[in-house]
This record gives structure tokens, C-alpha cells and sequence, in this order.
């Protein structure tokens, strides 16, 4: 009898327990109850889940419908799981709430470059333009900017915010990728180099750096300083893909089949 009495005890106090995390639950703040769906979106997109992550962003924007910081992520999340719809109302959303914004400034911005609606790429560029006005270097932001007026046909621009953008974050590679294309179109091989050489300078254990001057070199027929920057590739890292695949294509290509097999 005393043990099914400890027992019955046992269960009532569970019961209540239960019963006052319930509730306290229910009366949390809407505040609270955001920033938990907000942390749990967040961690579901770090482990590359966004259709879950979406669905706690929407939870988020339920408890708290003028957090435009919720909408933001709710569209990332959207656009990332696919639904670029839903991801654009998302974040129009956030910018009605905030147009101040930065982020989702940034990516709706991202969105309008990669229309092929001149009308958008200006838009694009307004809105990065005033997204960088406060003076502070944004690489994200003068890339997609220089892209932006690459489509605009303002060459000397995007090289100019390129290499703002470098400046800012030396070993982003793509930067120095991109303004290397930039010049060689403008016909600036030997600018195209210094930018590559100077990438590799900026991040001294990056293979890719290397194999990419290798690439540029092999573009310019200098088979010789391509061959060396391979080499000098698979030194740093053995067994490099993009290296070994990059100075097979270079042997093949110069006639030397038996060492590209």
C-alpha cells in the first residue's frame, strides 16, 4: 500500500509538472517564443535543412508579425529550399517593416542582378548604392554591385568596386576571379596577372589560388609557367584534383600524351 501511494504521489507530481511547463508555455512573451523559433531555424540552416528551418521562421513571424528580422530569414530559407516566390514575399516583407535592412537589402538586390530585366539591374544598383553609403566596406555587396554594373556596361566601375572589395576581404578568392576575367576582356592580360599573382600572395596555402594563375597562365599560351603553377599546386596539396585534371589537359594539349595519361 505505502509503495502505490509513492507511486500515485510520483505520477500527481509529475502530472503537475507537466502541467505548469504547459502553461508557462502558453503565457511565454511573444518575444520569447520568437527568438525560440528563431535559434531553432537558425541551427536547422546550419545543417542545411531550410524546408524545417522555414517552417520555424514561420512560427517566429506568427509570435512577432512586425519582426522584419524573421521575414528576412523565413525568405532566405524559402529561397534556399527553392520557392523563390515565397522567398521574395518574404522578403519584401522584411524591407516594408525595415527598409533600412541591410540583408535583406543585399538579397533582394542578388535577386534583381540575375534578372535579365534591365529596369531590375538598375534597381539592383540603386539599392546597393545606398546600402554602401555609409561608408563601410561590404565585399557581398560591391561584388554584386560590380557584377551589376558589368551588366550595365560599366567596365571601369566594377573593376573600380572589385578592387574595393578585395581590398576588404583579401582572401575571397572569386574577388580576384572575377576581376581578373574583367581585365583580360578589356584587353589587360597583364593586369589580369598582377590581380592573380597578388591573390596568391593573399592567401599563400590556397591551392585553388595557384591552379587558377596556372589556368590564366595556359590561357596566355605560357605553357611553362602554367606547367609550374600545377606542380607547384600538387606541392601544397598531393593528389589535387583541379591540379592534376589542369596540368593533364596542359600536356594533352602541347602534345605530350604519354605524361598526361
Amino acid at each position: 500500500m505505502k509503495t502505490g501511494s509513492l507511486s500515485f504521489r510520483n505520477a500527481i507530481v509529475y502530472l503537475v509538472s507537466a502541467l505548469v511547463l504547459a502553461c508557462f508555455a502558453c503565457t511565454s512573451p511573444p518575444e520569447v517564443k520568437s527568438a525560440r523559433h528563431m535559434e531553432a531555424g537558425k541551427k536547422l540552416m546550419a545543417k542545411n535543412d531550410p524546408v524545417r528551418a522555414a517552417l520555424e521562421f514561420r512560427n517566429a513571424v506568427q509570435a512577432t508579425p512586425k519582426n522584419a528580422d524573421a521575414y528576412y530569414h523565413l525568405g532566405i530559407a524559402l529561397l534556399t529550399s527553392g520557392d523563390l516566390l515565397q522567398g521574395v514575399k518574404a522578403l519584401r516583407a522584411a524591407l516594408e517593416l525595415d527598409p533600412g535592412h541591410a540583408g535583406a537589402q543585399l538579397r533582394m538586390a542578388q535577386l534583381e542582378a540575375l534578372s535579365i530585366d534591365q529596369e531590375n539591374w538598375e534597381a539592383a544598383r540603386g539599392r546597393l548604392q545606398a546600402l554602401l553609403q555609409d561608408g563601410e566596406d561590404n565585399p557581398e555587396a560591391l561584388h554584386t554591385l560590380a557584377l551589376t554594373e558589368l551588366k550595365l556596361g560599366e567596365p571601369q566601375e566594377a573593376m573600380q568596386h572589385l578592387t574595393q572589395a578585395i581590398a576588404a576581404a583579401p582572401a575571397e578568392l572569386v574577388l580576384a576571379a572575377t576581376l581578373a576575367q574583367v581585365k583580360l576582356q578589356q584587353k589587360d592580360p597583364a593586369g589580369a596577372e598582377t590581380v592573380l599573382v597578388q591573390a596568391c600572395q593573399n592567401s599563400p596555402k590556397s591551392a585553388d589560388a595557384v591552379v587558377l594563375l596556372g589556368r590564366f597562365y595556359g590561357s596566355q599560351k605560357r605553357f611553362a609557367e602554367a606547367e609550374q603553377q600545377f606542380k607547384r599546386a600538387l606541392g601544397m596539396e598531393a593528389n589535387y584534383g583541379p591540379a592534376l585534371l589542369s596540368l593533364a589537359s596542359l600536356y594533352s594539349g602541347t602534345g605530350r600524351k604519354q605524361e598526361a595519361e
